[in-house]
């Protein structure tokens, strides 16, 4: 039995398909490149065991970025469902179409986005 939602037009499905791809890409992608970090390679020299430490804090970087966005995806799905997607968090007007497209889990639209990085640099 289908459980109703909140959804209220084909855009905000069209949004929650690309976001639910998106997260199974990241999870793909967190679980390979921790599969990376994990495996042990035994370097033959000195230049090896720094090249292998290089791309190990690389990966280590990498998987802290798709964590990051990974949580900004799952909370755009959590909107979706409770009917407050494309909504900006700060001054509750819609987010403008073309944001959601370049950024479908933008919590906030442009003007609040720059003036909480405004305030975060103070």
């Amino acid at each position: 039995m289908a459980v109703a939602t909140k959804r209220s037009t084909g855009k905000q499905v069209r949004y929650e398909n690309a976001l639910r791809s998106m997260r199974a890409e990241l999870q793909d992608l967190l679980r390979d490149t921790r599969q990376d970090v994990l495996a042990e390679q035994v370097p033959e020299d000195s230049i090896a065991l720094g090249s292998q430490n290089l791309l190990q804090d690389l990966a280590v970087g990498q998987l802290h970025r798709y964590k990051q966005l990974l949580e900004e995806v799952e909370a755009a799905l959590r909107r979706v469902e409770d009917g407050s997607y494309g909504v900006c968090g700060g001054c509750r007007n819609a987010i403008p179409v073309r944001r959601l497209q370049a950024l479908p889990w933008a919590r906030y639209c442009v003007s609040c986005t720059e003036l909480r990085q405004a305030l975060s640099l103070n």
